[in-house]
């Protein structure tokens, strides 16, 4: 592949793939190394996990526990649950990537 043929990388905070899967923060980074945050590790996953399950029907769910996926993880957002995500998704601001 040719450079001319090969896609233009974008940064990652311009990928909405990507702010939902980081919606509520980024791991902190310091001297060029990412610090764990398991706390917020577990929250953007687990929310990134409902918000998809929903997509997903009760039988792949059912496959996925069987897996070793937990459960809570696969039930889909609440209506409620769902409003609190999408105008945390809605408050990133974009435009600063």
């Amino acid at each position: 592949m040719t450079d001319d043929a090969k896609p233009q990388l974008q940064p990652a905070n311009e990928n909405h793939w990507y702010c939902l899967a980081t919606v509520y923060g980024e791991q902190a980074e310091r001297d060029n190394r990412h610090l764990l945050d398991e706390n917020l590790a577990k929250k953007n996953r687990v929310a990134w996990n409902r918000w998809m399950a929903a997509a997903l029907s009760d039988k792949q769910r059912a496959e996925l526990v069987k897996k070793g996926f937990d459960a809570s993880e696969l039930a889909p957002l609440s209506e409620e649950e769902q409003t609190e995500f999408l105008q945390t998704f809605a408050k990133l601001d974009f435009a600063h990537f």
